[in-house]
């Protein structure tokens, strides 16, 4: 088991705000400014088991509380400025609850060793743009990946292995990538 506890405090914290700028080949134009504070805290806990001498499963599981704290950012749209809390954001890249399971299981086969990977994790919803703005969120998702594999030594070269591998990404919604 692995676990801890967390909590930061950032001072003028850097943030790239977006902007309607019709002048601009995008339509937007993008500006840095320092947030008065914002706050992280949060924890983790990691487990990891054997199970039988092939065998392991691990898990993990993150929460975090990050917000602003204090300051106004100024954004503009349709040429009329606007000031706003950053308080009132959402935090990019920053989702509440996270968690994960692996599962390995590697065994010798004939010559070498065969390795099959199967691992799922959940994240919650986040936002990616600031200010958070509809395009910028990302929904709660969750992925399944498996990995097969076969790994031998080179015959008659103990120093080069050749390993051969078949995955797959994303297996409960491959048209998300």
């Amino acid at each position: 088991a692995n676990a801890s506890l967390f909590w930061n405090v950032y001072n003028d914290k850097q943030e790239e705000i977006l902007s309607y700028y019709p002048e601009s080949p995008v339509g937007q134009q993008t500006f840095v400014e320092n947030a008065a504070k914002a706050r992280t805290r949060g924890f983790e806990l990691e487990l990891i088991a054997v199970l039988l001498p092939d065998l392991t499963l691990r898990q993990s599981f993150g929460y975090l509380d990050a917000s602003y704290v204090d300051g106004d950012f100024t954004y503009i749209v349709d040429g009329g400025e606007f000031q706003e809390p950053f308080s009132s954001q959402q935090m990019r890249r920053a989702p509440k609850f996270q968690y994960s399971i692996f599962v390995d299981y590697i065994r010798e086969l004939g010559p070498g060793l065969v390795n099959l990977h199967l691992d799922w994790r959940w994240i919650d919803q986040y936002q990616t743009s600031f200010p958070n703005i509809a395009i910028g969120e990302i929904p709660a998702n969750s992925r399944l990946n498996l990995l097969v594999g076969y790994t031998m030594p080179m015959p008659g070269n103990e120093d080069w292995t050749l390993r051969l591998e078949a995955f797959g990404r994303n297996l409960n919604n491959p048209s998300v990538l």
